[in-house]
């Protein structure tokens, strides 16, 4: 398993150099936030086990708000 580092590292480098990358805890939960260096939060993703079914949930979430005038642009970067 790989640690935390190398797979921060391994995160930075699959991003457009405009984007940075942070991790950060919210809510009892790790994320990844992505910021764009325009247009701020764009966005953020965090993995969650599912015990039950021994299973891993993928959780991305845009950070946009329907009145942000940056909504249109933010959806693109995916």
């Amino acid at each position: 398993m790989k640690n935390s580092e190398s797979l921060r590292k391994e995160m930075e480098d699959l991003v457009p150099l405009e984007i940075k990358v942070r991790k950060e805890l919210l809510y009892g939960r790790w994320y990844y936030i992505f910021q764009h260096i325009e247009l701020g939060d764009i966005g953020r993703i965090s993995v969650r086990n599912v015990y039950l079914k021994e299973k891993s949930l993928f959780v991305a979430e845009i950070n946009a708000g329907v009145d942000d005038p940056y909504r249109e642009e933010k959806e693109k970067i995916r």
